[in-house]
């Protein structure tokens, strides 16, 4: 009787565990499609413009991470480009990339058109209440839709790469500044280039660079399967 009610209460605790690890999952996959559908997924939002193309792909390495990208008009001729990159993985990640896209987004919008600017007051609002010390590494680009002149800005960020219509490959020169959500007192820049007809920029995140193959080699700024490609 012992041996049989001990077999029960076994198979009963693991009844349980199966099913916290069901829901748990399911949950997580509820949290990814959140996540996704806070990101553009398609290119609606160009449509009728020929001026640009944009292509973007994000894969996080659990079913939630801290990976970002986004574009937006500021107004008719303005295009706001931007990709970031959260510490840590996981939930805590996604939490504090959804409220680092939110305030990104609300910032150039409403309160900044200027890319150095826009960081300053979204590394300010970071600061707030960050007792985790959370950060995020970002590129922020404003693209004239008329001259190809980009005004850009960046908080710790890998440095995007130039492709130049007349082939090549260099990479953009970066303006100082520390990832956002690091220190209050964090200063920010921005630098200006133009991109001539068919020049591509592609910007991308460590999840790219630090990727493995089979050797266990990293790709490197090499491989610019970037996270949004813009072709002006």
């Amino acid at each position: 009787a012992s041996m049989e009610r001990r077999l029960k209460e076994y198979l009963e605790h693991i009844r349980r565990t199966i099913a916290q690890k069901e829901r748990l999952e399911s949950e997580m996959r509820i949290a990814h499609e959140i996540q996704m559908n806070m990101l553009p997924k398609d290119l609606a939002g160009l449509r009728g413009r020929t001026e640009v193309d944009l292509a973007m792909k994000l894969i996080p390495a659990r079913e939630v991470g801290g990976d970002l990208y986004d574009f937006f008009f500021i107004d008719r001729d303005r295009l706001c480009l931007i990709v970031g990159d959260v510490s840590d993985k996981g939930v805590p990640a996604a939490l504090f990339m959804a409220r680092s896209i939110a305030l990104l987004r609300h910032t150039a919008v409403k309160e900044s058109h200027v890319p150095d600017e826009i960081f300053s007051i979204v590394n300010h609002e970071l600061n707030q209440g960050n007792d985790f010390c959370m950060f995020v590494t970002a590129f922020l680009g404003v693209l004239d839709m008329n001259t190809g002149e980009l005004v850009y800005s960046n908080a710790g960020h890998l440095p995007p790469l130039l492709l130049p219509a007349a082939g090549g490959c260099r990479e953009v020169s970066l303006p100082p500044g520390k990832p956002l959500g690091v220190s209050e007192k964090a200063v920010f820049r921005s630098n200006r280039l133009t991109l001539e007809p068919g020049d591509a920029l592609a910007v991308f995140t460590d999840g790219v660079t630090e990727a493995q193959n089979e050797r266990e080699e990293f790709f490197g700024v090499g491989f610019t399967e970037a996270f949004w490609v813009c072709v002006f």
